[in-house]
């Protein structure tokens, strides 16, 4: 975290020359004793610790090597020695620092391993890595189906999961195999907008816990977010109770724009795709438009989240436009002012976050 150094009264000395003209004392002091008394350390969030008591026999040592230099009034060289010792005297002074607001950002990826995708390689790692550049974290919704299908051929996908794993980014399942077993349709599986029916509960409920079983022995680790498919409602009483029992803790909705905590099942915004089968035309549009809606959240509170989908993340898409996009907006949100920006995933989120919101 970064701190505005703040004007300190009691360094503050009045110009005097010296016999070198291109010599100032103020600055020349200043930016002497600076590097020496500013450590970036920081208590809570707002203030900044100032070791004045070495910087105080600095400054009189410095005040001995250059007294043969000054000229002018006696009151003013009496006036940098008592300034000199009334420094010398403190141990340590903590300075208010400019308070910087926490902004919580998010970053989703859905469909990891899409099967449909004529896009090769089938990978997410330069997507990643360059989140990676930003010191962001990455949550990878993962569709478990793919992992008894071609996509895992020799194993592929589940090296490539524990490989995020364990590079701290995030895994949540989506889904199970995002493909309706009514009507065939990808862009649904649960809640039937073809026919208009919900499935089955046992049919639901049964898969569900099939896919989480087959996940978390694939990454070695709890699952604990749950995203639906396409069109299929997060809300659902069926749903919703399924993904309770199955120990879920958060659900996203794509609803909502602040994560809303309850005691078991909380639910987390999904945040706007900008990059859904992104041309060059529609590059600056919707840069612009995810600049806008992040000013906006920080204007109205500190969290903000977006999501991608495989295979527009894919190097190969489009000349890897997705990724010099997010690459752009990332150096866009890393450069605002006035905030500190904390990349998470839903998982790092806790419940003490909750009254942080205004």
């Amino acid at each position: 975290m970064t701190a505005t150094i703040v004007d300190v009264p009691f360094i503050k000395f009045s110009r005097i020359q010296l016999r070198k003209p291109w010599h100032h004392l103020p600055y020349q002091w200043f930016n002497t004793f600076a590097p020496f008394c500013c450590r970036n350390g920081i208590i809570g969030q707002n203030q900044l610790i100032v070791p004045v008591f070495p910087v105080g026999f600095y400054s009189f040592f410095f005040y001995l090597s250059h007294r043969n230099l000054l000229i002018g009034e006696e009151k003013a060289m009496n006036r940098l020695f008592m300034r000199v010792i009334g420094v010398s005297l403190l141990v340590c002074g903590v300075l208010r620092a400019q308070e910087l607001k926490p902004i919580y950002v998010t970053i989703r990826i859905d469909d990891i391993f899409l099967r449909e995708s004529p896009i090769i390689p089938q990978e997410v790692d330069g997507f990643v890595e360059m989140c990676e550049s930003h010191s962001a974290k990455v949550m990878l919704a993962v569709i478990p189906h793919r992992l008894v299908e071609d996509q895992n051929k020799n194993g592929e996908m589940v090296k490539a999961l524990k490989r995020f794993v364990k590079r701290g980014h995030m895994i949540a399942m989506h889904s199970y195999k995002h493909q309706c077993s009514q009507c065939g349709n990808t862009a649904h599986e649960y809640n039937c907008s073809t026919d208009s029916i919900t499935l089955p509960f046992e049919l639901e409920a049964r898969e569900l816990a099939e896919g989480k079983q087959w996940l978390e022995a694939a990454i070695g680790k709890v699952v604990a977010s749950y995203v639906c498919a396409g069109t299929d409602d997060p809300l659902h009483p069926q749903t919703l109770g399924i993904v309770k029992n199955l120990g879920f803790r958060w659900i996203a909705d794509n609803k909502i724009h602040l994560p809303d905590f309850r005691d078991t099942l909380s639910f987390a915004p999904s945040g706007a795709d900008y990059t859904w089968n992104i041309q060059d035309s529609a590059y600056t549009p919707m840069l612009e438009k995810a600049k806008a809606d992040f000013v906006n959240a920080v204007a109205k509170g500190n969290y903000f989240s977006f999501v991608a989908n495989d295979h527009f993340t894919r190097k190969n898409y489009n000349n890897g436009i997705v990724l010099k996009w997010t690459a752009e907006f990332l150096a866009f949100i890393d450069s605002f002012p006035h905030v500190a920006v904390h990349y998470v995933t839903i998982d790092d989120l806790k419940e003490e976050w909750s009254p942080q919101r205004p």
